[in-house]
């Protein structure tokens, strides 16, 4: 969606440009199935010529499974804080909640400056905006959380899903294309995406560890399908392909 002071140009630059140079390509690579399908329908692409390959994820965060999350006390949610993000609701989870519970918010956005103000307004000190995080500080948040939140409104494949779960975090997220084909059994997906629905989805995995454990241990095996090896490997396949075309 349209972000930021220049965003309105955003659909312009979709109709009159990115149309032609999607339909002068040899392939193109989306993240999902659910993104292929909008991409073939929206710009009129073959199907044949779009090629599916996800995110990949850096080894940094492939932690080992020494981290104690034997009961629910830290929410990480991470990324861009914009409207797609759905932030509000999180923040209005937190009032379903107990206040021993803590939530933390990475990222930064056109949005910070407001949600640092809905937190001050609401008088929730247990949730912390700590801006945006990176390499060592980012991969010590996913160590330090206990369940991983995603409101968003709508996704590609949301690259932060796939840090979680392969830091051993269980997931929570809004039943939404793109999120819900990654997430699938792998997580919990909320439906519809309230405050309330968020925080009962809390509750219901902090009451279940052996749900918890589960959860945990399908996210690992997810995510080491994107780590850097495989999604390479994936797209040396491809330039093969249509070099080999091209002969």
């Amino acid at each position: 969606d349209p972000t930021g002071f220049f965003g309105f140009l955003l659909p312009i630059y979709k109709r009159l440009i990115l149309k032609r140079v999607l339909q002068s390509a040899s392939k193109v690579v989306v993240l999902s199935v659910q993104h292929k399908e909008h991409v073939i329908h929206k710009y009129d692409l073959k199907a044949g010529k779009v090629m599916v390959i996800p995110n990949g994820v850096s080894e940094e965060f492939y932690l080992d499974d020494s981290s104690d999350r034997s009961e629910i006390k830290n929410v990480l949610y991470v990324g861009r804080l914009q409207a797609q993000k759905n932030i509000p609701t999180l923040i209005e989870m937190m009032e379903y909640l107990p206040p021993s519970l803590d939530l933390h918010l990475v990222g930064d956005g056109e949005l910070q400056e407001a949600i640092e103000n809905m937190v001050e307004e609401k008088g929730l000190p247990n949730v912390h905006v700590h801006g945006p995080l990176y390499d060592e500080d980012l991969v010590a948040k996913y160590k330090q959380a206990d369940v991983f939140v995603l409101a968003s409104e709508k996704e590609g494949l949301p690259l932060v899903l796939v840090e979680a779960m392969a830091a051993g975090v269980p997931v929570i997220a809004s039943d939404v294309s793109g999120t819900s084909e990654f997430v699938d059994d792998s997580g919990v997906l909320v439906n519809p995406p309230t405050a309330k629905a968020f925080a009962e989805a809390i509750k219901f995995l902090s009451q279940n560890e052996v749900v918890r454990s589960e959860l945990i241990q399908k996210g690992r095996e997810k995510a080491r399908l994107h780590n850097w090896d495989t999604i390479v490997d994936q797209f040396e396949n491809l330039y093969e392909e249509v070099k080999n075309a091209n002969q």
